[in-house]
């Protein structure tokens, strides 16, 4: 399990108490089913042993989102519920940034799939 995950599940539970308007600008408050879906994810993902820890942040209709950045690797995920979940990434500088709408039941899965693999070279060593 990644040692991140403790600390991301803090940052969600704060994203979870904001509310509408938290930046003044008008923005909704995160949606239940985005903060469920993240919190999965990142479960998910810290079994996959990534040892690099996302980002969180608040988007203003109410999705979640999740970004790492390493070198010229990245990947950024936006969660308004478990069957919508748009993915944006890069694996090399050279590389044209892509993107993916992931819908409907398998979209979860779709999505811990390509983080694992765009990720792949981040995992935390075996302890022996």
């Amino acid at each position: 399990m990644a040692g991140w995950l403790p600390q991301a599940k803090r940052q969600l539970e704060e994203l979870a108490r904001l509310a509408a308007n938290w930046d003044g600008g008008g923005p909704l408050e995160p949606t239940e089913a985005s903060i469920r879906v993240v919190e999965a994810l990142l479960c998910l993902i810290a079994a996959g042993g990534i040892a690099l820890r996302p980002c969180l942040y608040p988007a203003p209709d109410g999705a979640v989102r999740l970004e790492w950045e390493t070198g010229h690797r990245y990947v950024h995920i936006e969660v308004r519920s478990a069957t919508d979940i748009n993915v944006a990434w890069q694996m090399e500088a050279a590389e044209e940034p892509r993107e993916l709408s992931c819908l409907g039941e398998a979209a979860i899965y779709i999505v811990l799939g390509m983080v694992r693999e765009i990720l792949r070279t981040h995992k935390e060593p075996k302890k022996g």
